[in-house]
Formats: structure tokens, C-alpha cells, sequence
């Protein structure tokens, strides 16, 4: 079995050259300078009593290098190498380069969690090189797209960064056979008619509305984490300043609200080329990016951040008591998501080949943003309920959730989605920028945990999940990463609370809800001392 893996840091043994079992590969924004040296088996080796010579004792060692060197001046045979001994390195040098290694080691991990190239766009690479991505009519590759696109949508890249992705994916969907072929046909009576695509993939630019094409346009963009943050649509006015555009579109708000793919052809053409004409004056400037989308049959268009929403939503399992699910799916719903039930379901919908699956979570994905939108506008709307400890914003499901929406948030994923909606709207909201903790609901039995004196202790069950965003959630680049994947821990093990992992994400913690206030208290400590770190580090 082979797993990749695009979370960062990585352990920096893998990095090491007799390393057999992980395979280490570095792109263009992961070059040798992102990955500082692990300890080689010769440091390993050095004796303390090396790093402990007195200067006076290296600097007789450099004396008798020296000597050496000259005696060395005289000629050697030809293939004779020099003595060994005029390239020995003092143990000052020794000591000194150990120390940088050090320092490099300890920078790479204090910049938290990150992301390196998606996990799909390195399984394309190897199948291109190894001339296997035409595989299921280059299948491999719309892997690839989506797997890129789920950084994307859940903000682990930036915006110039998955453009560059996108450019180069767009080079390989148009060298595919049919990137030419036409998307119709025209009949022998001259009727004209969508033409059969056999699993084909295209660029498409599309506009940033959640699932445009499986609900209404009024619902896809109340629904849509950019309109909803630039709008402020968990407010009166910012309602009424959708409909504004709306009614600057020409477009009725019954035609907008009834199913996207039942408009009027002349209702979706007008949507087209009045709307980036009249969203700037309504605070929407970019509503439009690059994408894919993916074709099959006549019934099957999907764009690749429909796909990364039904899947993730397959993921965190179908809500318990819809008819969308059996029991396995259910029980993984009740558990908080997850399990091997919704990982099997998402696979098959991830094939393509099982339609009604990929629907399912679509729909399961649709019920989920209404309950994100709601949970979101209502926190948004109460000014008291986002509190600031210290440095940091802070909201609890637990004091100020909707009861009818809290079981939509017990998985790490579906709690980070809500944070990030947060976080995106507080940016546009407020003037100085602020990480934001989000505590949830977390289900499942009592478990034995360690506390960090590594005694086990038997907890009570009664955990709270907690996430943690930075200012800036997009984590991609040399500058920053998700700063709480280190802080989570050092708090809970500053006040001794019983706390757990066992998410993929490092900023993703379960902590016993008795300790949440002590929790709290020492994470603003800690996230005070890391500013004051960088603030020093930025005057030097």
C-alpha cells in the first residue's frame, strides 16, 4: 500500500538518504532550503567530548592541519588522494554546524502546519513519467484536478498558487484526444443537440457560487462563502443589497429561485453578461476563476469543486435520518462522521462511474452549507457571542450553537469550514485580524488518554472539539503556517488537561470540556509570546 501525503511539516528523518520507506519529492515551492538536514550518522557519532574541546584545543588541531597542509604541498601520484587529515573538520566547525542545523530544524517546525504539492497532483506526475495517466481515458488526471481543487475550496493554497496549478493542468487537458471535439451535433433536419461525451474533461471558468448547478441561483449564492462575507447576507441590508443585483441583472427573483438547469436559457445569457458588469458596484470584484469540469453520457456535468464538496461531504458522513443513507452511513453520522462506510461511499463517487453516490453527497453537501450559513450568520449577527481572549477571537458551539444545527459540526472538517467562514467574514468586518479559535460538539465514547506526565487516566467522554484558524488561513508559502498544530498541545499540557488527536489536521485538537476554560487561558499566553517573538524577530 502507498500513502501520500501532502501535510507539512514533515518528519525530517524521511528526509534521509538510507531512508527506505518514504519517499520524499519537493517541487518548485519546496526546494532544498524548505527541508533543513536532518543529523547525519557522523553527527550521530561525534562524541560529546568533541563539542566540550576547549578553543585552545582546536586551535592546536588547526595548528597541525595547517603542518599538514604544507606537508602536503609536495607532489602525489597521479590517482593518489591527499591525506585525510587535511580535510578534517575542527570540532569547533563541528559544533558550530551542528548548532545551524539546530536552529534550522527548530524554524521549519515553528511555522506550524502547511501544505505541500496536493497528494493528486503528485500521483499524475509519477503516472506521466511513467506513461500510464492515459489510464480510463486519462482518468489520473482529472484526479489530479480535483485533488488540487480541494486545496482550493478549502483554503490549504493561495490564490496565485492554484492558478499556477491550474495553468498547468490546463497544458494537459489540451493535449487530450478530444479537447477539440464539439460539445454538439447538428441532425439532418438541422436540429442542433448536445453531442454524447465519453468521460471528458474541459476548462471552464465558473462563477464562485456553491454548486451552482443542483439548486437554485438565489440559494447557490446566499449559500456561497464569498458572497455571503462581501455582502453581509446574515443582514437585513445585505439581503437587500443581493436582491439590488439581482434586479440590476434584470432577473426575476421567482425565476432566480427556482432549480439553476430549469432557467430560461435567456435568463442564464443575461446572468452571463450583466453580471461582472454590475457586481463591482456591489462589492463583488472577482467573481469568476479558473476550473474544470468533467462530462460523461448527457446526464453528468460536473465542475471539480462540486465533486470536492460531495465527496467531502460523502467523507463526514450522511446525516443520520435521511433517506439518503443506509445503517452503515448512518453510524458513521452518529459517530461524528467519518468511518469505513463514508470512506468506501466517497471512493465509489469519486470514480464517476456511480452517479447517484456523487448526488447523494451533493445533496448531503447542500444541506450542510444551509446549516453553515445559518450557524455562521447567527454568530456574525450577535457581537457578544465572538469573544477576544488576549490576542485571540473565540466561539463556542457549545454556549451559543442552534441546537437544530450542532450535529452538522462534529466532524474536524465541517468545524474548520465554519471557522474559516468566520474568519473570512471577521476579515471583512473588522480592522485588525485575529486568529480564531471554534469549539464544537465532539461525539463518541469514553476513552483512556495520557495526560503529560504520561500516567493513563480514564476521562469521562465529555470532550469538545476545537479548531484553530490564523489571520490568514491560507497556508502555502515560506512565511506562515497554522501556528496552533504547536500551541494546542503546549496548552493542554501547560494545565495538565486531558486532550486527544486523531485527526489528519495538526490545528485540530479534542479537549475534556472541564478544562476548556484553563485551555483557553493558556493558549492566549502562549499566542501572546509568539507575537511578541515575531515582533522582535521583525525589528532585528
Amino acid at each position: 500500500m502507498f500513502v501520500f501525503d501532502s501535510h507539512r511539516p514533515l518528519d525530517l528523518e524521511n528526509t534521509r538518504g538510507d531512508n527506505r520507506d518514504v519517499l520524499v519529492l519537493r517541487d518548485e515551492r519546496e526546494g532544498e532550503e524548505t527541508f533543513p538536514e536532518p543529523d547525519s550518522e557522523s553527527d550521530d557519532d561525534d562524541s560529546d567530548a568533541d563539542s566540550d574541546d576547549s578553543d585552545a584545543d582546536s586551535e592546536k588541531e588547526n595548528v597541525s592541519s595547517r603542518e599538514n597542509d604544507d606537508d602536503d604541498d609536495e607532489p602525489t601520484e597521479p590517482g593518489k588522494r591527499k591525506s585525510a587529515k587535511s580535510y578534517t573538520e575542527s570540532p569547533r566547525a563541528k559544533r558550530q554546524r551542528r548548532q545551524q542545523k539546530q536552529l534550522e530544524r527548530v524554524a521549519y517546525y515553528s511555522r506550524g502546519s502547511f501544505y505541500g504539492r496536493a497528494a493528486g497532483l503528485v500521483m499524475y506526475d509519477i503516472a506521466h513519467d511513467a506513461h500510464k495517466d492515459s489510464l480510463e481515458k486519462h482518468f489520473p488526471l482529472w484526479l489530479a484536478i480535483v485533488s488540487l481543487t480541494d486545496q482550493y475550496v478549502h483554503q490549504r493554497l493561495s490564490h496565485e498558487a492554484y492558478t499556477a496549478g491550474v495553468m498547468e493542468l490546463a497544458t494537459q487537458v489540451s493535449n487530450l484526444p478530444d479537447a477539440d471535439a464539439p460539445n454538439v451535433r447538428v441532425l439532418d433536419e438541422g436540429k442542433v443537440v448536445r453531442a454524447f461525451e465519453d468521460r471528458r474533461v474541459q476548462y471552464s471558468e465558473e462563477f464562485r457560487f456553491s454548486m451552482l448547478r443542483h439548486w437554485s441561483l438565489y440559494d447557490a449564492m446566499t449559500h456561497s462563502p464569498y458572497v455571503a462575507t462581501r455582502l453581509q447576507t446574515w443582514r437585513e441590508h445585505g439581503r437587500a443589497s443581493l436582491h439590488s443585483l439581482l434586479a440590476h441583472l434584470g432577473l426575476p427573483l421567482d425565476a432566480c429561485k427556482q432549480q439553476f438547469t430549469h432557467m430560461s436559457p435567456e435568463h442564464v445569457k443575461r446572468l452571463h453578461e450583466k453580471l461582472e458588469q454590475h457586481a463591482p458596484s456591489h462589492g463583488l470584484d472577482d467573481l469568476k476563476f479558473w476550473s474544470f469540469s468533467f462530462s460523461h453520457g448527457f446526464k453528468m456535468r460536473l465542475v471539480a469543486s462540486d465533486v470536492v464538496h460531495g465527496v467531502t461531504a460523502l467523507l463526514e458522513g450522511v446525516a443520520e435520518g435521511s433517506n439518503d443513507g443506509g445503517a452503515n452511513e448512518n453510524a458513521d453520522a452518529a459517530n461524528g462522521g467519518g468511518g469505513a462506510g463514508a470512506f468506501w461511499r466517497a471512493v465509489k463517487a469519486l470514480g464517476m462511474s456511480q452517479y447517484d453516490e456523487m448526488q447523494v453527497g451533493l445533496r448531503h453537501a447542500m444541506r450542510s452549507q444551509r446549516a453553515l450559513m445559518r450557524q455562521g450568520g447567527l454568530a456574525l449577527a450577535n457581537k457578544a457571542v465572538i469573544r477576544t481572549v488576549g490576542g485571540l477571537r473565540y466561539f463556542s458551539l457549545l454556549d451559543h450553537g442552534s441546537p437544530a444545527d450542532a450535529s452538522a459540526f462534529k466532524h474536524p472538517l465541517a468545524l474548520t469550514r465554519l471557522a474559516l467562514f468566520l474568519q473570512d467574514a471577521l476579515r471583512a468586518t473588522k480592522k485588525i485580524e485575529r486568529p480564531l479559535v471554534v469549539v464544537g460538539p465532539c461525539v463518541g465514547a469514553p476513552v483512556a488518554t495520557t495526560d503529560n506526565e504520561g500516567e493513563g487516566q480514564t476521562t469521562d467522554g465529555s470532550f469538545a472539539l476545537v479548531v484553530g484558524v490564523t489571520g490568514a488561513p491560507r497556508a502555502d508559502d515560506a512565511d506562515g503556517g497554522n501556528h496552533f498544530a504547536t500551541s494546542f498541545r503546549r496548552a493542554a499540557e501547560t494545565v495538565r488537561a486531558s486532550f486527544r488527536h486523531d485527526a489528519f489536521e495538526a490545528s485540530v485538537v479534542q479537549v475534556s470540556q472541564r478544562n476548556l476554560g484553563e485551555f483557553m487561558e493558556a493558549l492566549s499566553d502562549i499566542d501572546a509570546e509568539r507575537v511578541a517573538r515575531e515582533r522582535m524577530q521583525n525589528a532585528a
